[in-house]
């Protein structure tokens, strides 16, 4: 129910709710500050439209990439490497049932890569957030990496429900078995928060960031005109921007 709750909050807070929200908010003020309340409810349409323009989602998104991607020919020394579930597609049924979202998928594929060019075992985690009793997200990515990907998966934690679980689950299981480096695979606007979480359970964390997104040569054509592509990259780059202030604020990252 918390985990619920919490998925609410931030779903209010990230467009377009939280420009819907705006708007009510302005019209309820019109009867007492008119001015303010005409304000409010102009400002919700005009951010719609900035968060739908390619070339601010690409700036916004853009900033919270600040890790290059590895070169296979200089991979660095690990113990492990520690991959993030992103979520899963509960209606997969040409898959015969739940298996891995678009962005767990992305994540397992460079996680497989990286295994398949160092050997090095693979630890996947997340839980089942919001879905008491189903298959948990590290169990989905699982399945995928050993029967599509042909690699094997050592552990698999299955009872974190955010990144800073993931990092501390994680943790007590590669100590267990004394691994103290890693090689951090997420999505690289994910990474900044990823890595801070896993760097305060005291391992040595190698950020191995992949699906990057960065802009192009601007483009008159497409880069200033609103899309639906680029409010869904604005929602990304809002909604990390978001967990890593709070995970700052609550010392967690």
């Amino acid at each position: 129910m918390t985990e619920q709750l919490a998925k609410l909050l931030g779903s209010l807070l990230l467009p377009p709710a939280n420009l819907l929200i705006l708007m009510l908010i302005g019209w309820g003020l019109l009867s007492y500050r008119p001015r303010l309340g005409k304000f409010l409810i102009v400002l919700g349409p005009l951010a719609l439209a900035l968060l739908s323009l390619p070339v601010v989602a690409n700036w916004m998104i853009g900033r919270l990439q600040p890790y290059p991607a590895l070169s296979l020919n200089a991979l660095p020394a690990a113990d492990a490497i520690v991959v993030l579930c992103g979520g899963v597609n509960e209606y997969g049924m040409e898959y015969g049932g739940v298996t891995v979202n678009r962005i767990s998928l992305e994540r397992a594929r460079y996680a497989a890569y990286l295994q398949q060019h160092s050997g090095l075992p693979i630890l996947v985690t997340g839980g089942s957030p919001g879905r008491p009793g189903a298959i948990s997200e590290a169990a989905a990515m699982a399945q995928v990496l050993r029967q599509d990907f042909k690699v094997p998966v050592r552990w698999t934690e299955e009872h974190s429900y955010n990144t800073a679980e993931n990092a501390a689950f994680s943790a007590k299981l590669l100590k267990q078995d004394r691994r103290q480096r890693i090689l951090l695979v997420t999505t690289a606007w994910h990474m900044p928060r990823a890595v801070a979480s896993f760097q305060q359970t005291g391992l040595t964390v190698l950020a191995a960031p992949t699906a990057f997104t960065y802009p192009s040569k601007y483009q008159l054509a497409t880069d200033f005109v609103p899309s639906a592509a680029a409010l869904a990259t604005s929602f990304y780059a809002l909604h990390e921007t978001i967990g890593l202030l709070w995970y700052r604020l609550r010392g967690a990252a």
